[in-house]
């Protein structure tokens, strides 16, 4: 990333995960970063605003098999409990309906 973006500060999950799902970069001039949990499926970041404005950040990308994201839905109820803005983003490998898929038309097979 310091290759693409030099200067941007990055985070990410890598260590957490064997693929490093979440890349999460920003420019410092605008604000500061502080990383409070990293998990496979999620990275939960405190965000201080340049101007004094912080809020919680969770990046989520969801496991593939809901049987592996019941850790990442067990965990999120331990984050709202912070007393602070909180802010969910990205992708939670679940629909609400099969229609809302790509592949609706595979699954009425």
């Amino acid at each position: 990333m310091r290759s693409i973006l030099p200067s941007w500060g990055c985070v990410h999950n890598i260590l957490g995960s064997a693929v490093g799902r979440i890349i999460i970069a920003w420019k410092p001039d605008f604000c500061d970063v502080e990383v409070v949990t990293s998990m496979d499926q999620h990275v939960l970041v405190e965000v201080k605003v340049t101007g004094g404005f912080v809020i919680l950040l969770s990046i989520i990308y969801g496991a593939n098999l809901y049987i592996q994201r019941r850790s990442l839905w067990s965990y999120l109820p331990v984050v709202c409990t912070l007393v602070k803005p909180w802010l969910l983003a990205g992708d939670f490998s679940v629909i609400r309906d099969a229609s809302l898929t790509s592949a609706f038309l595979i699954l009425q097979l």
